[in-house]
């Protein structure tokens, strides 16, 4: 690929799809979203003109061999991963995968294996550690202020599903256990995406998921649904060298409480914190040194400039737009892999761990007791 020619993109999805990654793709000045695709040529005729796409596919198959597209953006649920993702690489493209990942870890065994072989760059939608704040804490990690890790905690509460509101219209495929939804399978991709990137894999684990929430009334049609997925979750997991680490989720959270991920050792502890799905613009960190009392009122850790910005990129993190910010710098990954500089993160391989995590932490709700994760 030559320095002045663009990177060309197709988008598989005109929901989060044209909301999240469409504004983060264009926001790279040297990338071109060339392609959109629905499951239908109507509906991908109308993306087409409202986003201003020069192309408009109603078959994900078409779309993959166009070839002028180098990368796909597979955005759909985790049902029609598989067959899209393997579309994409037979026919050479890079290609960027939403989460969760796949629908078990044999379908992401499949991906990874394929994506390996071919030689071509695989990236995933976990952007939590993409978020400046847990970059600068990955890297306090990695630079030993914690010293001996001790112990990790992390829970994610949101509203998204209350008995009066769904806070997620356009989605009522999540209750649908087939489709690959549930709190763990989405709220815990992600949240293990960055437990792993900050700590290593996760050797074994044991939990217990539940529904407590029966009916979903949609928004505007007032249509009720019955969820066949459960909506909490709660889980201990070992990381290697026998630390013990403990994860809370819920969707259906009144008035949620958001993400922390905090962690302490023998030097100190860190604190990841986000009062909704963590963003580039709302995620803080907070430090403390073992000896001192953890007080928040000073803690607060300054977030450097390097790390607030992308380069070629015309989002600033500060910029108070839904995910897009964190996904232009896995974007930039993806596309400077491709130009042999860099590596694209978070990787499928580390996609193909979580995913594993995530199916023994199924295992053990029925086995009730600890599930080595293989």
């Amino acid at each position: 690929m030559s320095s002045t020619k663009k990177t060309r993109v197709g988008i598989i999805s005109a929901a989060w799809g044209v909301q999240a990654h469409l504004p983060a793709w264009r926001s790279l000045d040297d990338v071109e979203a060339v392609a959109i695709c629905t499951s239908r040529q109507e509906t991908a005729d109308a993306a087409a003109a409202v986003h201003k796409f020069p192309r408009a596919y109603g078959d994900f198959r078409q779309m993959c061999r166009d070839p002028d597209i180098d990368i796909i953006d597979v955005g759909t649920r985790p049902r029609l991963r598989l067959d899209m993702v393997s579309a994409a690489l037979e026919n050479g493209k890079h290609v960027y995968a939403g989460i969760p990942f796949a629908m078990n870890a044999r379908e992401a065994e499949q991906m990874v294996e394929m994506q390996e072989k071919s030689g071509l760059v695989g990236a995933v939608d976990a952007f939590i550690q993409a978020t400046p704040a847990a970059q600068l804490m990955k890297e306090m990690i990695d630079g030993g202020f914690l010293g001996k890790l001790n112990g990790v905690h992390c829970t994610f509460h949101l509203q998204l599903f209350t008995e009066t509101v769904v806070n997620v219209p356009g989605y009522e495929w999540f209750a649908d256990a087939s489709q690959g939804a549930s709190v763990l399978r989405n709220l815990g991709s992600h949240a293990f995406h960055a437990i792993v990137a900050m700590f290593g894999p996760v050797e074994e684990v044991v939990g217990r998921g539940a529904r407590h929430l029966n009916r979903w009334v949609m928004p505007g049609s007032g249509a009720v649904l019955h969820p066949e997925v459960d909506d909490n979750a709660m889980a201990l997991f070992q990381l290697g060298g026998g630390v013990t680490g403990q994860i809370s989720l819920c969707w259906d959270a009144s008035d949620g409480t958001g993400f922390t991920l905090e962690a302490w050792g023998s030097k100190g502890r860190l604190m990841l914190r986000a009062p909704n799905f963590p963003q580039s613009y709302d995620t803080t960190l907070y430090a403390g040194e073992a000896a001192g009392l953890f007080d928040f009122t000073n803690a607060q850790v300054a977030i450097p400039e390097r790390l607030r910005r992308v380069r070629g990129c015309s989002l600033r993190a500060e910029d108070a737009v839904m995910a897009v910010f964190p996904m232009a710098r896995i974007f930039r990954s993806i596309v400077d892999a491709i130009g042999g500089a860099a590596t694209a993160e978070p990787s499928f391989r580390q996609a193909l761990h979580v995913q594993k995590i995530i199916d023994a932490i199924q295992e053990s709700y029925h086995a009730r007791t600890w599930v080595g994760v293989n």
